[in-house]
């Protein structure tokens, strides 16, 4: 067996994983591990796999995947499994999210029809480069494969394209303009500073921006620590997703008393404030970049228009999660009330939880 291929470079590609200060002699023992794991078992490669057998969590273990393909180590691959009879699309995994239909697609086990979603039916995989181990191109022994998923489960493709490495370096792995994949539930915060255009006028351009940089700062920093991800700025606000609920309270919760620290001019507190919902949604590539719409987004934009930048608002699905309930009544008052939001046909019931 050839760890490298016929082809020159592979060395010198895992050694360029080093400079990501992935664990000491990392670009060695990832070597170690390609050179004796069944090729059968890299065809589609399990990401839990490969972090048990490298001593890393599964965040880490995704970003190491997308760093190697980055760095021309890996290839990512996605694969569809159907959530009626469990079966692995036995086309192949694909390299390339636009080889998925936004269309539902039709078992060829069972023959039910499903949605291509990417925190469940669609799972990310990876494959060494034929430059670092020659393994078959296609997948032969199914089997096999049930067998690795019974043993090592899979990683929903969210987990992976909600990664800043991935956002950041393989762009072109995106989904092409004008296609879409729906993500079952995710959770969205918006932002907004409360009288950012008096704050402007009373203060001046250039004062008034520095506040906002630094809220920024605070923001991003409490979204990160959660596992959230600032998709964009809006103006002086944010549009931030989070795969867990519980996280994005708790980041909110963190932006709002960090923000509250900023002064203004006349030494008043500046105020964030901050709207939370949870639901389906679609994600788009828009100039090289995921982004989210849908319902579930809309909502939540409007929510956020009811919040006095003391307090955080949610939504009520948001209470319906057991760990959202308990930290939202473990951190103060929480206080429901309803109201017509604009553009919705129905009231809503909204709560809200005192901060300061």
């Amino acid at each position: 067996m050839k760890l490298f291929g016929r082809k020159p470079g592979g060395w010198e590609a895992l050694r360029r994983l080093d400079k990501y200060n992935l664990g000491e002699n990392f670009s060695t023992r990832l070597a170690q591990f390609l050179r004796e794991t069944d090729e059968r078992d890299l065809v589609l490669g399990n990401p839990a796999q490969l972090a048990r057998a490298l001593r890393l969590t599964e965040s880490q273990t995704l970003r190491l995947i997308a760093l190697a393909a980055h760095e021309g180590v890996f290839q990512v691959q996605w694969l569809a499994r159907c959530p009626h009879c469990g079966s692995l699309d036995q086309g192949g995994g694909h390299s390339h999210l636009a080889d998925y239909t936004d269309e539902p697609v039709t078992c060829q086990t069972c023959h039910n029809t499903f949605m291509i979603q990417a925190d469940h039916t669609l799972n990310v995989q990876y494959r060494p480069q034929p430059s670092l181990r020659q393994v078959p191109a296609h997948v032969s022994d199914w089997e096999h494969q049930a067998a690795l998923v019974k043993q090592w489960g899979l990683t929903p493709a969210w987990a992976m394209l909600n990664l800043e490495e991935f956002r950041t370096y393989l762009a072109e792995l995106n989904l092409p303009p004008g296609q879409s994949i729906g993500v079952r539930v995710q959770t969205f915060w918006f932002t907004d500073i409360r009288s950012s255009t008096a704050m402007y006028e009373q203060l001046g351009d250039a004062r008034a921006y520095e506040l906002v940089r630094q809220h920024y700062e605070i923001i991003f920093k409490a979204a990160q620590s959660r596992g959230g991800y600032a998709v964009k700025t809006i103006g002086d606000g944010t549009l931030g997703n989070f795969s867990r609920p519980v996280d994005a309270l708790a980041a909110a919760v963190e932006a709002v008393r960090g923000v509250a620290a900023l002064k203004a001019g006349d030494e008043r507190p500046l105020r964030l404030r901050v709207g939370l919902h949870t639901g389906p949604c679609i994600v788009v590539a828009l100039n090289g970049r995921l982004d989210f719409f849908g319902t579930t987004v809309n909502t939540a934009s409007r929510i956020e228009a009811q919040s006095t930048g003391a307090d955080v608002v949610l939504s009520e699905p948001m209470l319906h999660n057991a760990e959202v309930r308990q930290l939202a009544e473990a951190t103060g008052p929480v206080e429901a009330f309803n109201v017509s939001l604009r553009g919705l046909s129905e009231t809503q019931t909204l709560y809200r939880l005192k901060l300061l």
